[in-house]
Parts: structure tokens; sequence; C-alpha cells
């Protein structure tokens, strides 16, 4: 069992004069301490250990000495590695970038043609500067929409200034011409200028009706996207328009830009139109993008354009495949593994480049990284963070092709723990002033388990207990004095050397008793002066009161009980019976019930 140490200082004053006595009971021999250096005594609590750990002189903010495990981490300018354990940084560089352009080509317009600037360490960041700029056409009118806008001959980006409405408030459609209030733009019935509709994106088998004034136009026949070859497809399409109806032409509308060309074979039969559209790229294309066929005809004077249009598509419709997926521990006779490498291999049939996300059983991504596809093969490897016990989790690996192709598969893994233990303790050992506070500290671990626990030193490394509620637990009683907050360090490792550390902050321990300074009597009140000042460390938990026994004849072993006369501070000191009263003892006491 602990023994519990009394110390007693008392200040014995005659009437005539002051005199000191100092003396101890029970007093045992203390060992010097070493400065700075951690104490700690396992003491057996019928149940379970305590360590007990005066932290009077551990300083705050050190770290406990530990093997650095470190990750790459980055920001908008640098990248470096940092210790998971403690975020010590290590090797800081500026990125390094290679950038590609969307469409491969910095010169061309088109909104989407993005660069993306990558450095190796992960880091990211896509931008316009070096695009080239649109070359508008403006104060252009769109007789279909009713709009005035401006439009990009090159890669037709279009974008409305403003609707048309007439002097009345109305606005401008197929049934309500007129000459707009803003931009004067008439709109008349002609069949040069004037369109009353503009129907996008259609199924077969479909009545369509013009979008401004519900007005019947035609029936879609067909719609159908087919790919002929591994560079060419062909677009059919056919419409019924109503009876009197002219055909006019078709047009097409190629939102792919210069590297794919168009062309068309128009039939006709009475009313019914159709046109297979081929559609041929004339090099590498890994965007997706539209085209819209458009049918013009009149009828009664009045122009009519129905658009067809084929949705996103992409040269490249395959999916990668994944044939493999290997596991590969970093010590193969290991029965556990602190990570192990995965590596997911396949065949893509067009793209240069795939993408490897792993999202474990709860749906989070642990992984999430890009591969070349060399010869219609690929292959990528990593080693994600993965926790997983004997009984092992299930994983998904999922590859997706530029063209936004994917595929995925499902794989298992078991004994591998690369997460190390996760503090479920709080970060204060709070509450009042105290001469020793008792402290749990806590940690979970799916993995391999078997936690230690170190409080401030690699030495204290110990086994923690496993509670009822999977966590695993230490606990410690701090003793001595800390009179302003503290922060200092507890580890915990698992069985494969997975550390982490949490900074605790501790405070409001005092076991030095409080100094009387001086003393003074005057007929029969006496004046103390006394503190609870430690020499370099301030004021501890404070002195609440005093305690004073009176004596005719000088005592060798007086004792000043908590039976004995108390007064607060802050109250006078009034002593009875003075002339009977030669000697007094004085025993001055703070929050904690600590007496000098």
């Amino acid at each position: 069992m602990k023994k519990k140490v009394v110390y007693g200082i008392f200040l014995a004053i005659t009437i005539i004069g002051i005199m000191i006595v100092m003396f101890s009971n029970n007093i045992e021999i203390v060992k010097k301490i070493k400065e700075n250096i951690l104490k700690t005594e396992q003491i057996n609590n019928s149940e379970k250990n305590i360590t007990t750990v005066n932290i009077t002189d551990l300083e705050s903010n050190i770290t406990i000495e530990h093997e650095h495990i470190y990750k790459t981490v980055y920001n908008e300018i640098n990248h470096w590695e940092e210790c998971k354990i403690c975020g010590a940084k290590n090797n800081e560089q500026n990125h390094s970038y290679k950038n590609n352009w969307s469409m491969g080509s910095a010169n061309y317009c088109n909104i989407e043609n993005i660069n993306k600037f990558v450095c190796a360490c992960g880091y990211s960041y896509e931008s316009t500067l070096g695009r080239k700029n649109h070359s508008m056409n403006y104060g252009l009118n769109n007789p279909g929409s009713f709009q005035k806008f401006d439009q990009c001959p090159n890669c037709l980006y279009t974008r409305a200034i403003h609707d048309c409405y007439k002097s009345d408030g109305t606005k401008i459609n197929c049934l309500n011409l007129g000459t707009c209030s803003i931009c004067k733009y008439t709109y008349i019935v002609n069949a040069t200028n004037h369109c009353n509709s503009y129907i996008m994106n259609e199924s077969e088998d479909k009545n369509v009706y013009c979008k401004r004034c519900d007005t019947y136009l035609a029936k879609i026949n067909r719609c159908e996207l087919i790919k002929e070859s591994d560079n060419i497809y062909k677009f059919y399409t056919s419409v019924t328009a109503p009876n009197g109806a002219s055909y006019v032409n078709v047009v097409i509308d190629n939102y792919f830009g210069t590297n794919v060309t168009t062309s068309n074979n128009v039939s006709k039969n009475g009313t019914t139109w159709s046109c297979v559209t081929t559609i041929t790229f004339n090099g590498h294309s890994e965007i997706n993008k539209h085209i819209s066929i458009g049918y013009n005809y009149t009828l009664n004077g009045r122009k009519s354009i129905i658009y067809i249009d084929t949705n996103n598509f992409c040269i490249d419709t395959e999916k990668p495949e994944i044939s493999n997926i290997e596991q590969k521990r970093e010590n193969e006779l290991a029965e556990w593994s602190k990570n192990k490498t995965i590596t997911i291999s396949g065949t893509e049939n067009y793209c240069n480049t795939v993408i490897l996300e792993i999202i474990n059983d709860n749906g989070m991504s642990i992984y999430k990284g890009s591969g070349n596809v060399i010869n219609n093969k690929y292959s990528i490897s990593c080693i994600p963070d993965i926790e997983a016990n004997t009984e092992g989790k299930i994983f998904t690996a999922i590859v997706t092709d530029v063209c936004d192709n994917s595929t995925s598969q499902k794989f298992t893994i078991s004994k591998v723990d690369s997460i190390s233990p996760t503090p479920a303790s709080e970060n204060e050992v709070g509450g009042e002033w105290a001469k020793s506070k008792n402290f749990t500290f806590k940690a979970t671990d799916e993995g391999i388990g078997n936690v230690q626990i170190a409080f401030n030193d690699i030495g204290d490394l110990q086994p923690a207990t496993l509670n009822e509620n999977n966590e695993y637990e230490r606990e410690y009683e701090f003793t001595g004095d800390v009179y302003s907050p503290k922060e200092l360090s507890v580890l915990y490792k698992d069985e494969l050397g997975n550390t982490t550390i949490q900074k605790v902050t501790i405070d409001k321990l005092d076991n030095t008793a409080p100094t009387i300074t001086d003393t003074n009597i005057h007929n029969n009140k006496l004046t103390v002066e006394a503190n609870d000042i430690k020499e370099g460390m301030g004021e501890g938990s404070g002195i609440t009161k005093y305690r004073y026994i009176t004596s005719e004849e000088k005592l060798e072993n007086p004792k000043v009980s908590e039976t004995a006369t108390e007064v607060n501070v802050g109250e006078d000191f009034i002593i009875s019976n003075i002339d009977k009263v030669k000697y007094i003892y004085i025993v001055a006491e703070d929050l904690v019930r600590k007496c000098k």
C-alpha cells in the first residue's frame, strides 16, 4: 500500500519575542529528486494498477520520443513530409507541375478547355490562363428564342443579352411578333429570318410542339446514335412534318470542335425527312460532347426548326476491365502486417489514363489516384491506410477511364493495420485545486489491438487494459505542483507499432504548504503575514485559514490539530487570556489543506 507522508511546520511565538520551531511527525527519509526526470510508482489498488506521476518538474509541450512516420502533406504553394504522430515537418519543397489542356490545345477557346496543373505530391489546380479568347459576334438576334445574343463562331459559345419584349410589355414569341422595344429588332413572318421553335433532344415516336407557342411541329420517327467503328458514329434521325410543310435543309451544331467532322445524307418522302449524320473523330479525343441536327421547313410562310440532339457522348464507350487485385504484405512471413501494397491491374481499350478509387465498407474513400495506360494495359499500386482485423473487411475498387466509363470489383483485406489507436479520453485533466488527480487515458483500436500507453516518457510504456467498452485504458494519479496549465503528452501504441500522441492539459495541483513570513503581536491582537507562493512557480491554491494553540510553556512536540482554534483569512487574531499565554503555535492552511 502507498504510505502517506505528513509534514507539519509550525511557528512558536513568545510574548517577549518570536522563535521559529520546525519539526515533523512520522517523517520518512525522502529521496532526492533528479531535476526534470519523471518519477513513477506502481501501486496495487486492489483491482488495478495506478501509476503515480509527480509532474512538478515536467515541462510543457515536450513530445514523447518516438519513431517519425511521415506522410505527404501539401498546401497551395509547397509539399512536405509530416509525421503522422507528432506533426513534425521534413523535406519541404515547392510544387513542380505537369500541365495538360483538356482539349489538347491551349489556343482552343471552348469554355471547357481547362489547363490542369498536377504535382507529383497529389496537389492540383485548374486554370484558363493561356486559353484563346472567344471571337464573339456581338448584337445578333435569334429568331428561334426571341433573344438578342452574341456567339463565338469557333466553339459556338452563346451568351444571351436580353429577351425581347414589345412596347406593350408582352414577350415576343411565335404568335406575338413585332419590334423589340429594347434592341429595336423586328420579328416578322419570314422564312429566311424567323424560326418559331427550337426542340432539343427528343425521343422517337413522339409528337413535338413549339416550346414558345405550343404549335404542333412534327413527329419524331427515329433518334438513334450507333458506333460504326473505332472512330466513326452514325446518328440516325427522322421526322414527319405537318401536311403542306416544305423542306428547307438540315443543319448541324457540332460541340466537339475541330477534332470531329460531320456529314449529312438526307432522304425525303413527302413531309417525312430522314438524315444519316456521319460523325468522324479525326484524332484521339477523351471529351464528352454532343451534336444537334436541325430540320428546317416552312409552313404557310413561317419557318420552323426542330433540333434533335445526341446527348453527350464520347468516342470510347467501353468500360475498363479489372483483371487482378493483388495484395502484398511488407513481410510475407508475418501473420499481421502494418501495411499492404494493393495493386489493381487490368485493360483499357482507348483512354490514356484511368482513375482508381478504393472505398471501405462504410462508403468512405481511402485512396484515389490515377495511372497511365500503356499498350491498353494499366497497373496502379497504392498503400492505403487500412485497419482490418482477423475477420477482414470488404473494400471496393472502382476504375474509371477519362470518358467516364467505369467498372468496380469487391475484395477482402484482413490482418493489416496501418492506423494508429484513436484516443478516447478528454484533453484536459480539469477540476478544482487538489493535492492529486486521478485520470484514465483511453484509446480504441479496430486492428491488431494490444495497445500500450505511456505518459510523457517512452520509458513509461506499459500494456493497457481492455475494458467492457472495447477501450484500452490505463489509470494515472497526478501529484506535485502545477500552478498554471501544463500541456503534456500521452502516447498510444498498438502491437504493430502504429503510434499516436495526444496532448493533455493538467492544472491546479498544489502540494507545497504555505509560508509564514512574519508575525507581530500588540496587546492581545496578533498579525500574521504569509503566502502560498512557490519560488519560480507563483501562487498556489491560496491560504484559506489559520489554526493555533497557546501554551504557558514551550512545547517540544506541539500538535495543532483540526480541533484547534481557527481564524479565517481576513479575520482578526484576538488571543484570549493573553496574560496567561507565553507561546502561540500557528498553522497556515491552503485550499487543499496543506499546512505549515
